[in-house]
């Protein structure tokens, strides 16, 4: 497995992944975190950045320290602001996908940078 950090390390993989080759090629991943909880205080972020994170679910399921998630209501609240404030000046991606409706709007109202969100295709 390689560790994707950058995007001069993903466009590398992709070549990598691209030649005639990829029997033996290390799978890519990105380090990404669902449910922010684990990060004490928003200074802690950039230690995990430093270890490679570069992703971040603020919540995952029910209530949260920075957010509101899958089957909850409600808001970011101020902790939420200012994980977000850090994820946009570290360039971390924001994974909204278990965020609750009232916290993905005012994620989107409060972040103007990177964003995934994970769907679900229903089989036929």
């Amino acid at each position: 497995m390689r560790q994707i950090k950058d995007s001069e390390g993903l466009r590398k993989h992709v070549q990598l992944w691209e030649s005639e080759s990829t029997e033996d090629a290390p799978i890519g991943y990105i380090l990404s975190l669902e449910g922010a909880d684990s990060i004490v205080t928003v200074r802690h972020l950039e230690r995990s950045w430093e270890q490679g994170l570069r992703a971040v679910g603020p919540a995952h399921y029910g209530p949260g320290t920075y957010a509101q998630g899958t089957d909850a209501t409600g808001g970011l609240g101020q902790r939420g602001r200012e994980l977000l404030a850090e994820m946009r000046r570290l360039n971390i991606i924001l994974d909204a996908t278990h965020l609750c409706d009232d916290s993905f709007w005012e994620a989107l109202d409060h972040f103007d940078g990177p964003i995934w969100r994970a769907t679900r295709i229903a089989e036929r």
